[in-house]
C-alpha cells in the first residue's frame, strides 16, 4: 500500500473471507507491505483505514500493488 504519511498515517491488514487477520501493516512510515499465502479457492480482503490517532476528516490517497506468485507444480 503505497502513501506518503505526512498526509495521513494508514494501516492495513489482509483478513479472510471469515474476517480473520492473515497480515498486517502498522508502521508510522510512509507505506505499508503485508505478504500473505493463499490457496487458489481463497478469498480475502485488503482494508486499509487511517490510524486511530489520525483526524477522522483526513482525506487520504493510496495505491494499492499486489504481486501474485503461482506455484509451479512439483516444487
Amino acid at each position: 500500500l503505497l502513501f506518503t504519511n505526512a498526509d495521513g498515517d494508514i494501516d492495513a491488514n489482509i483478513v479472510d473471507s471469515d474476517g480473520i487477520d492473515q497480515a498486517s501493516g502498522y508502521t508510522g512510515d510512509d507505506n505499508e507491505e503485508m505478504s500473505a499465502t493463499a490457496d487458489e479457492t481463497a478469498t480475502w480482503y485488503v482494508e486499509a483505514h487511517l490510524f486511530a490517532g489520525e483526524d477522522p476528516s483526513t482525506i487520504q490517497t493510496y495505491e494499492l500493488q499486489l504481486a501474485v506468485e503461482t506455484p509451479v507444480p512439483g516444487r
